[in-house]
């Protein structure tokens, strides 16, 4: 049976998105009946391919497990950091999953700064594939022609506040302003096209360093044309939940990603817990022009 959060979730993506959020729950329903009952160890197709695109980024913003602070990206050779996958591989990829339409996500990185994005996105929407991009926004004003016009589906942007906060995370001044030059030019080519796509999903990372002004993000993400606004909660907040995370894969699936220890933040500790449940908590109560939701909600019973 599906956790109850799980319903709760995709009944609010199914208001953005009716079709794609209908056949996502069947193809759910499906892999659920397919793991409880398929005694031949079979697995369905995946439901979605998340592709990263490249190690760069053209930002350092301090909380990111890549670039940030303790970034594992920052131990990386020059070469490693320039690795990619050619257009050539990634067509190959895309003719063989095309057949059970999953959704696909890019990201990086920073997946704009992929040299051939315009050119990956064309081929992932020709083959009538659903597609995320999760971005910082620093070159959505750059792409945003290319995004409309290939008919891309979700643009999930990284926002940590309102401007002085966002940029003070970014480590970049300007940056929040890049990203309201670029979500006005996407409403300006989307109303010429006469389209909703993309939706603009805003993803707030919750850290000790943006969530005192977790009650200011409405307003931005209203600013910023947001269809949906989401707070993420960190992943690791010490390096024994890292341990114990890495050596129950180690046991079930014999890896270990040892790139996740740029995702440990333990200044975590700095945050009122209790303060921050509840400003979430009437966050959640609000009515809003966009739907809100927070990952993990440990405001919820399974």
């Amino acid at each position: 049976m599906f956790p109850l959060k799980t319903l709760y979730r995709n009944s609010k993506k199914a208001l953005l998105e009716p079709g794609f959020a209908a056949k996502a729950l069947l193809k759910r329903t499906r892999a659920l009946l397919g793991y409880s009952f398929n005694k031949k160890g079979k697995a369905p197709p995946p439901e979605s391919l998340t592709l990263l695109l490249t190690h760069e980024c053209n930002l350092r913003c301090r909380m990111c497990g890549q670039w940030g602070d303790a970034g594992a990206n920052k131990s990386f050779s020059a070469e490693r950091v320039q690795e990619k996958m050619e257009l050539a591989a990634y067509k190959k990829l895309l003719n063989e999953i095309k057949e059970f339409n999953p959704h696909i996500t890019l990201l990086g990185g920073e997946p704009l700064l992929y040299p051939e994005f315009a050119e990956l996105v064309a081929e992932i929407k020709q083959r009538g594939l659903h597609l995320g991009i999760i971005t910082n926004g620093i070159l959505l004003k750059k792409y945003a022609a290319v995004i409309v016009n290939a008919g891309v589906d979700v643009v999930s942007l990284s926002v940590d506040g309102p401007a002085e906060i966002h940029d003070r995370v970014r480590n970049c001044a300007g940056a929040y302003l890049k990203i309201k030059e670029g979500t006005d030019e996407l409403a300006r080519l989307k109303k010429a096209k006469k389209t909703a796509k993309p939706l603009i999903n805003i993803v707030c990372t919750l850290s000790e360093l943006n969530y005192k002004a977790v009650k200011k993000m409405p307003a931005a993400a209203e600013e910023l044309g947001a269809d949906s606004l989401n707070f993420h909660h960190l992943l690791f907040t010490g390096n024994a939940v890292l341990e114990e995370h890495n050596k129950y894969f180690t046991e079930k699936f014999g890896v270990a990603s040892l790139e996740w220890a740029g995702f440990v933040r333990p200044s975590v500790k700095e945050i009122e817990p209790e303060k921050l449940a509840r400003e979430l908590a009437e966050l959640k109560a609000g009515k809003y022009p966009f739907s809100l939701a927070v990952y993990p909600d440990f405001g919820k019973e399974e």
